[in-house]
């Protein structure tokens, strides 16, 4: 709840129970599984090309070494990006930052519901009629249906998380499907092995931002803010005239019992406050969804919910260990547990040689699938 919450809504208050946590996760989770069936479905329909969705990486491949790169890139354009918002946020260029989330989160999530909205139809139609194509003036009602849903709902979204403009409920709620839809593309777009390389190395990059990097000198930051503000509002006092001045009488003994005001205590009573709840930011929870829906389409529905057991006994964890320490990063124990998980399962059921429903098994080595 610090000076950093001027930026909008980008975090979900949570309580810190194993129930109220699981919930919300498996929520982004479900969502964004069936997200990413319909738009993963589309691209491998005939309407969609048939060839699966187009990779989102700069380095075609999907060997293991185009992989890695693809992972430093964006581990390199998470680290510019949350530096920059650091110097930003520094000097106090606090509506410039805004209006720079504004259009990020505007554009992202126009593009999201666009093409969600529209790959959909042509995937129940592939579903229930295969081979089945719409006339052109269906495909122009969906176009044209898709870009005004997309519109609006990108307007709402900045209007609910940017610019808090709506019941704090509703901006908490558009926070969580943004990253519904984050994690939905992240793990469609991405192919396989590169999917994995970045939440291993997206994971490493927030243990480094929340300790060492920008996350930490935000925070830092932000406490300062807050120190300096309720300084200032305990030395604002009312003027008092030199006729009223002279009337007023304080017995020595009261000034001797007044306790003197104290940053810290007042501090730590907000805190309180707040100590039964904990704050899990986007990213986070765009990535405990990106798992999810990467397991359900690369590796199956039962990998998928070793993904989902394992990222909910590490937020957990993490929360536990965040009662010792002042901030953790919340996704390596989570990725950690839900990969080993989700490919333990998948692991399982490939020595077992079972074929049946709910099993992917995919060609690791091939191009983006």
């Amino acid at each position: 709840m610090g000076y950093a919450s001027q930026l909008g809504t980008f975090s979900v208050t949570i309580k810190k129970k194993f129930i109220s946590l699981s919930i919300p996760i498996m929520i982004i989770s479900v969502l964004s599984g069936l997200c990413s069936i319909i738009i993963f479905g589309y691209f491998n329909s005939d309407a969609g090309g048939g060839e699966g969705p187009p990779p989102a990486t700069p380095i075609p491949g999907d060997s293991p070494g185009s992989a890695a790169l693809n992972a430093l890139f964006y581990v390199g354009i998470a680290f510019i990006g949350a530096f920059a918002i650091f110097l930003i946020f520094k000097y106090g260029k606090i509506k410039l930052l805004k209006a720079f989330f504004a259009v990020a989160v505007a554009i992202t999530s126009f593009f999201f519901v666009f093409l969600l909205i529209y790959s959909a139809p042509y995937f129940f139609l592939d579903i229930f009629l295969p081979g089945g194509v719409f006339q052109v003036s269906t495909d122009w009602v969906i176009f044209s249906i898709a870009l005004v849903i997309g519109l609006a709902y990108a307007a709402f979204t900045v209007i609910s998380m940017v610019y808090t403009l709506t019941a704090e409920p509703i901006s908490q709620m558009m926070a969580m499907l943004f990253a519904v839809l984050a994690g939905t593309f992240l793990a469609t777009f991405l192919p396989m092995l590169a999917s994995v390389f970045v939440m291993i190395g997206l994971s490493i990059y927030d243990i480094i931002s929340v300790f060492k990097g920008p996350i930490k000198k935000i925070a830092e930051v932000s406490d300062e803010r807050e120190n300096e503000k309720y300084q200032k509002n305990l030395s604002t006092t009312a003027p008092v005239s030199e006729t009223e001045e002279s009337e007023i009488t304080v017995p020595v003994e009261d000034i001797s019992e007044t306790p003197e005001p104290n940053i810290d205590t007042a501090l730590a009573d907000v805190e309180y406050e707040y100590a039964d709840y904990i704050e899990l930011g986007l990213g986070d929870l765009a990535f405990f969804g990106m798992l999810f829906s990467f397991a359900l389409i690369r590796l199956g529905f039962f990998s998928a919910i070793g993904a989902f057991i394992g990222v909910v006994v590490g937020a957990f964890g993490t929360i536990k260990l965040l009662e010792k320490v002042q901030m953790m990063p919340g996704l390596p124990l989570s990725i950690g547990l839900g990969l080993i998980l989700a490919f333990g399962v998948w692991g399982i059921f490939a020595l077992a040689g079972y074929s049946g429903w709910g099993f992917i098994n995919p060609d690791w080595l091939s191009l983006a699938v």
